[in-house]
């Protein structure tokens, strides 16, 4: 039986504005020699090596185009850096670059053997033909994905995501033309995805002074959002359960992170959004792709994981027939993550659910009036200018008060989700 994803560590909310221009540049100095130096060759041995150049596209602008790339391997990275720049400062492993339309992509993903998961395999195998269409050729592995094809994977992803959040609410590049083309940034969005905790450590902490271990996410003010994830922190506990479908797991846990990045980010709100919404679309999107696999989920660590935790269907109509579950006017109050437990998050959930894809309004502008700039976190705004502005929200683009949303839900969930 599938296990639900233990998730018990708390998302990275990190203050934005990031780095110093001077820090940015002490660390480019020193930094980078300071952590060449520090892995030492033990460190290195063992490594795989990657193939410099990309067997897919043979380095052929043609076929790199064809991809959706506007470039493919070394290059511009970030303003005033490059990726050999980068790669030092990661200790000078073996990394593989492409940027896409929205995306700078850093990858130090290894080969990864597929493993005798049904859903996995089907699920790959649709996304291998993705990129076959587009290349013209492309022998479906069988066995194993090489690095060069997991970077491929993981852009055409990370563009998917983009692209569905835009078409969940109806946004285009007409909403960005005055603050910036990416997601109401100037700068493309920063996504790293690592192998090894070592090298996602090293780039937290050089970049972002954080020495989060799980997923990193910020946004940085007039620049660029920026999401870094790792599979080791996935894989440990379960390095002897080999038939694990973790590619799956790391891609939920990249559309969790990007979704939650993309609402805390819009409209240069810096984490003001409401975080039932935040986490109930973040929920969504990852359960879109494999429901089995939850991230983010108010679980403790003492609450364990049943064989069975990522239904959470016939759980949300329970605490609907028992009435225990949070109103809209509670949830609206919700400032934080540490205010959800697990029952919030799945009823967060099935509420966004309820309000995305059964309610006829204005989500664009619904989104717009809910996370206009505040001054930044959720934590900082008065508690009844953050309730009545979704009231406000909720009545103007929905014609519905709460207590009429909650009504319409419930109704909802008792016709729609089977009895446990």
């Amino acid at each position: 039986m599938l296990n639900a994803l233990r998730a018990s560590r708390l998302p990275s909310r990190v203050f934005p504005g990031g780095l110093t221009a001077l820090s940015i540049l002490l660390f480019s100095c020193n930094l980078t020699l300071a952590n060449t130096q520090g892995q030492g060759k033990g460190e290195k041995e063992g490594m795989e090596e990657f193939e410099e150049e990309d067997p897919y596209t043979k380095g052929k602008d043609e076929l790199v185009k064809k991809l959706g790339y506007v470039r493919l391997g070394h290059g511009p990275w970030r303003p005033g850096e490059d990726t050999r720049t980068l790669q030092m400062n990661l200790g000078g492993i073996d990394m593989l670059f492409a940027e896409t339309e929205h995306f700078c992509i850093a990858s130090t993903l290894g080969t990864y053997k597929i493993p005798n998961n049904r859903d996995e395999r089907s699920k790959l195998k649709d996304e291998i033909k993705r990129l076959k269409k587009k290349l013209g050729r492309l022998k479906e592995p069988k066995k194993k994905l090489d690095p060069w094809l997991r970077l491929h994977i993981f852009a055409q992803r990370a563009e998917d995501h983009y692209a569905e959040f835009c078409e969940d609410f109806s946004l285009t590049e007409s909403d960005f033309k005055k603050s910036g083309p990416h997601m109401g940034y100037p700068n493309k969005i920063v996504l790293v995805v690592c192998q090894r905790k070592s090298e996602f450590g090293r780039y937290v902490r050089n970049y972002h002074n954080s020495d989060i271990e799980y997923a990193y996410r910020t946004v940085m003010r007039n620049d660029a959002l920026f999401v870094a994830i790792n599979i080791e922190a996935i894989k440990e506990g379960r390095e002897m359960e080999t038939e694990l479908p973790f590619d799956t797991m790391l891609h939920n846990m990249l559309a969790s992170n990007l979704t939650t990045t993309f609402m805390d980010g819009y409209q240069d709100n810096m984490f003001s959004a409401p975080r039932w919404f935040v986490y109930g679309m973040s929920h969504r999107n990852l359960r879109r792709i494999d429901p089995h696999w939850t991230l983010f989920d108010g679980r403790k660590e003492n609450q364990g994981s049943k064989w069975d935790a990522w239904k959470w269907s016939p759980r949300v109509y329970n605490l609907v027939d028992n009435g225990f579950y949070a109103s809209a006017n509670d949830m609206f109050t919700w400032k934080k993550y540490e205010d959800l437990h697990q029952r919030d998050h799945m009823v967060s959930w099935s509420k966004t659910e309820f309000l995305m894809d059964e309610l006829e309004g204005d989500k664009r502008a619904f989104l717009s009036a809910i996370c206009n700039a505040s001054g930044g976190f959720s934590t900082n705004q008065n508690d009844d200018e953050l309730v009545n502005r979704q009231k406000k929200a909720l009545k103007d683009h929905f014609g519905l008060t709460p207590e009429e949303f909650d009504k319409a839900w419930c109704k909802w969930v008792k016709k729609t989700y089977r009895k446990r």
